[in-house]
């Protein structure tokens, strides 16, 4: 990056309110790592929240699993997001409420139907069907080493969702579930009725088409 556009050089030739979040990112990181600067650290973090509510929400564990942060940059993220958030006025952000797998089928094709990597993520909704939280979880197939309920139910538990779905794409484009799909699922299932945290769907994204095992009868 040209010295000219380092985010502290423009702070102070252009004004503070110019610069991106991910350059405001960078000046509270300060240094990076001999792989990564403090820029790509930022923008590493930013890739994996989709609003600014997602980035207050992080927590010191899930900042630290971030290469390059240790827990001294992560507690100074940290009361940076508790500063802002005391700061700014609470004031209700309207949520996507979902009201058939149809749509939320159509925002997670728009999402990740075209990643190269499969990935599961977890949608926690309130009462109303709401979406309160929509969180990545697992990137990789579903299998008992990579994707574990205990996971799911955690971020679950943690949001105060009344009821989730669960959504993962399949990179080849074929959305037809696979056996260990099917077995995930009833898995899943038989937790969210020991826990009595609805689980509503699992829908299968490919590239431009989807598949709900709720309709396929595997969810009941």
């Amino acid at each position: 990056m040209n010295i000219h556009e380092l985010p502290r050089e423009r702070l102070k030739k252009e004004g503070i309110q110019c610069l991106s979040i991910q350059e405001l990112l960078t000046l509270i990181i300060k240094t990076g790592t001999k792989e990564k600067s403090a820029f790509l650290i930022a923008q590493a973090i930013l890739n994996d929240c989709d609003t600014l509510s997602e980035l207050q929400e992080l927590t010191l564990p899930e900042l630290m699993q971030f290469h390059g942060i240790g827990e001294s940059k992560a507690c100074e993220l940290l009361a940076c997001f508790e500063l802002s958030k005391r700061l700014s006025p609470k004031t209700k952000i309207p949520s996507l409420q979902i009201t058939s797998s149809q749509i939320l089928a159509e925002e997670m094709i728009k999402k990740i139907g075209s990643d190269k990597q499969e990935s599961l993520w977890v949608i926690c909704l309130n009462t109303q069907n709401e979406v309160i939280k929509q969180q990545r979880l697992f990137v990789g197939s579903l299998n008992e080493s990579i994707a574990h309920p205990r996971e799911i139910f955690y971020c679950v538990i943690r949001h105060c969702a009344s009821s989730f779905i669960i959504v993962h794409n399949h990179p080849s484009g074929n959305v037809q579930p696979s056996q260990q799909d099917i077995e995930f699922t009833k898995q899943l299932m038989l937790c969210s009725q020991l826990m009595e945290i609805k689980l509503l769907d699992h829908l299968i994204v490919g590239h431009s088409d989807y598949v709900s095992l709720r309709q396929l009868n595997i969810i009941k």
